[in-house]
């Protein structure tokens, strides 16, 4: 119940009570505060009329504050005011301004709009990829322009009624400006300023490449050449790593437009290779920071060779083959083994091949019989020259006891436990470490990743093992449907300087075959091999903590995207990190948590350049790990490939949003166009009576007074 009483200076005053039953509060108070009064008039004996009102008023008072700290009410005041309406004004400071004398177009623009005085209050801001205080930007500062960032800044300003924009249209980054005007709320104001533009220039627009090659491997890199006012011409497009001089292909220009120049390159190294392209600078030509451009790619050694033997013709081996040579990253060799144990189709033997010429073997459907004399050998390649192994067991494994150096390499244990056939299969399920571990994590989303894994065909059955060998791990389990029981199903370890896998189940080319044709056509199998191999020749520190870019190579101003990625020893997401990258010259960057193990962040850099950046991961303070990356930052930014007069879309934003365009001349008709009322605000501001001192000392005093004057007065 809200007891209202209106006052000149207040909208209105409540009384509440948070008790449910506010009437019976009311009801009962007056109740006692009639019987109490009724007690006292008949009990006190005859007084003078200004004694009896005396007591009775100090009774009174004193009642009303006991009850007002034993109720709770809440006293609430309504107040309310009227606020000026806000106009925010923007001015672009990004690096397109300084062309055509827009500074001082808009300048002059804003000064004439901000003369027009009305019932509303202006505030300044500058922006270029972000919003600032008036004058904090200097004069084309920005190295990109982000005008939809901007508009979402500012929608959060307080009592907002208008937004004036002052460019000239040249938008490169962020959200659509349009979309985000029209969803702002309030009409936008935009202000045009500069003219098309028609300087003298030839540029390299773009550059399309695979960012990732391989060595002694040629690829083709497309650029593609913009001219503007050059008429007939013919100039060498330079292509150099260093300072060596790759290619200079001559591009002939016949009028303004666009043309695309194709160059072979042979990457002839691994690493990170970075690449330029040069343009010569015309006479009288202004903008000469596009006719120099870098590109970087990612260069992984030529092929990884890998080595495929079959103990005996399978349709393991044939799928296999088959998903192997699809990936042209790989090499592939093959040996398959007939009756008596000879290489069949006169290939050479195991026994007679050099081992340490492949990065990954690959040993399917074998009998522990078929390494007789090269167990050494073998071992040797994974411990000492850090080959990669990955054994695909089946029941032909226990025809024979393997050796001990055989046994050594698998990451089951198969001494404890004589190893059985058990089957069928059922469910495959990641253990925590599957989910982490390279050659099982087919995708980032966990919930994902085990729902293909469990979506996976059923298998014949499972090679009981012991869990696990001395250094293995176990990535999945599965279940034997008729035995019950989880059994390893797959199998990692470490091994010296290599690395082993081992599927304990039977047969894999089921999870290949039997998907095809249907609507799923399901790529786990083709997935499971291909990370394997790659997992299997790669490195442990690189896998653990791992940092990448989105690109190798950034235009000024760009927005930088940085990923990492930790796993602990168990190969588990690396979880609740603190990941900081740093680059020279540059402020520490701190990346958030985007999912298990996974760390993002974005970082925008105006500085031209070459950096390195480095990710360090921190748990508790304590570092526990690095991870580095390179990238460069072009002298060409953002702003120098979008300084167009591009008063389109500034006349879109405030037609969606229901405001007005105008040219600089035009900014004086602002004040006729824009007319608003103040804006009317309530405020509500509430009061706990009972948590009030002065009630509680008003009870005391009226009270104490009352019976002072009783006593005085010889009443008791």
């Amino acid at each position: 119940m809200a007891i209202l009483f209106l006052l000149p200076s207040i909208r209105s005053l409540g009384l509440d009570f948070p008790s449910t039953d506010r009437w019976a509060v009311f009801v009962l108070a007056l109740l006692f505060l009639g019987s109490l009064f009724w007690y006292y008039a008949r009990t006190l004996p005859p007084l003078e009329k200004r004694q009896r009102r005396l007591l009775l008023g100090l009774r009174l008072v004193g009642f009303v504050c006991l009850f007002l700290v034993l109720a709770e009410p809440i006293l609430a005041l309504f107040l309310v005011s009227k606020e000026k309406p806000v106009v925010a004004v923007l001015v672009d400071r990004s690096g397109s301004m300084d062309k055509q004398n827009r500074e001082k177009q808009v300048r002059e623009a804003v000064e004439k709009l901000t003369s027009q005085k009305g019932d509303w209050e202006y505030r300044h801001w500058d922006f270029g990829d972000t919003l600032a205080e008036q004058q904090t930007l200097g004069p084309s500062q920005a190295a990109a322009t982000a005008i939809g960032s901007v508009l979402r800044y500012v929608s959060e300003t307080p009592h907002l009624a208008g937004v004036v924009v002052a460019s000239d249209g040249g938008n490169n980054s962020g959200p659509d400006p349009i979309k985000t005007a029209e969803k702002l709320g309030v009409p936008v104001y935009a202000i045009a300023v500069g003219e098309e533009e028609r300087a003298l220039d030839v540029g390299i627009e773009r550059i399309n490449y695979p960012p990732v090659a391989f060595e002694g491997t040629p690829v083709k890199a497309e650029f593609v050449i913009s001219a503007q006012g050059v008429g007939k011409a013919k100039l060498p497009l330079v292509v150099s790593r260093g300072n060596k001089k790759i290619a200079a292909p001559i591009v002939d220009f016949s009028g303004d437009g666009e043309q695309t120049v194709e160059v072979e390159l042979t990457p002839d190294s691994v690493g990170t290779l970075t690449f330029s392209a040069g343009l010569p600078v015309l006479a009288k030509e202004e903008q000469t920071k596009n006719n120099r451009r870098f590109f970087s790619m990612r260069v992984l050694k030529a092929k990884l060779k890998v080595l495929l033997v079959s103990g005996q013709p399978s349709w393991n081996y044939r799928f296999l083959l088959e998903v192997l040579e699809e990936n042209q990253r790989l090499e592939v060799e093959g040996i398959v083994y007939g009756l008596g144990g000879r290489p069949l189709y006169n290939a050479t033997g195991l026994s007679a091949r050099n081992l340490d010429g492949y990065d990954v073997l690959i040993f399917s459907d074998f009998r522990p019989g078929l390494f007789s004399g090269v167990e050494t050998r073998l071992a040797a390649a994974v411990r000492d020259k850090g080959k990669g192994i990955f054994f695909l067991l089946s029941p032909e494994f226990l025809r024979e006891a393997p050796s001990s150096a055989l046994a050594e390499l698998l990451p089951f244990d198969f001494k404890k436990r004589p190893p059985v056939t058990m089957g069928p299969v059922g469910d495959l399920d990641l253990t925590a470490e599957g989910e982490g571990h390279p050659a099982t994590r087919l995708v980032s989303d966990p919930s994902e990743l085990g729902r293909i894994w469990k979506n996976l065909p059923p298998l014949e059955g499972v090679l009981t093992s012991g869990l696990p060998s001395t250094a293995g791990t176990v990535l999945a389990t599965v279940s034997a449907t008729e035995e019950g029981g989880k059994y390893p199903a797959l199998g990692a370890k470490n091994f010296g300087r290599g690395r082993v896998l081992a599927a304990a189940v039977f047969p894999l080319w089921k999870w290949y075959f039997l998907p095809l044709g249907t609507a799923s056509e399901d790529t786990t199998f083709a997935w499971l091999i291909n990370q394997s191999a790659g997992w299997l020749s790669g490195s442990e520190e690189e896998d653990r903590f791992n940092l990448a870019t989105d690109k190798l190579v950034y235009q000024s101003g760009e927005e930088i995207s940085f990923s990492a990625s930790a796993f602990d020893e168990g190969r588990k997401p690396f979880e609740g990190l603190d990941v900081k990258v740093r680059l020279k010259g540059e402020e520490e960057l701190l990346l958030y948590e985007e999912a298990s193990g996974r760390y993002a962040g974005r970082k925008r850099m105006a500085a031209p350049g070459s950096y390195e950046a480095t990710a360090e991961f921190f748990q508790g303070g304590r570092k526990v790990g690095t991870a580095k990356t390179k990238l460069m930052v072009e002298e060409l930014s953002l702003e120098d490939q979008a300084v167009s007069y591009n008063p389109t879309l500034l006349e879109k934003m405030a037609d969606v949003s229901g405001g007005e365009f105008y040219r600089p001349e035009e900014a004086g008709q602002f004040a006729r166009d824009f007319s608003l009322q103040r804006e009317e605000l309530s405020e509500k501001k509430e009061w706990e009576l009972a948590h009030q001192p002065v009630f509680l000392a008003g009870m005391i005093l009226f009270l104490g007074a009352e019976w002072f004057l009783r006593r005085r007065w010889q009443l008791l």
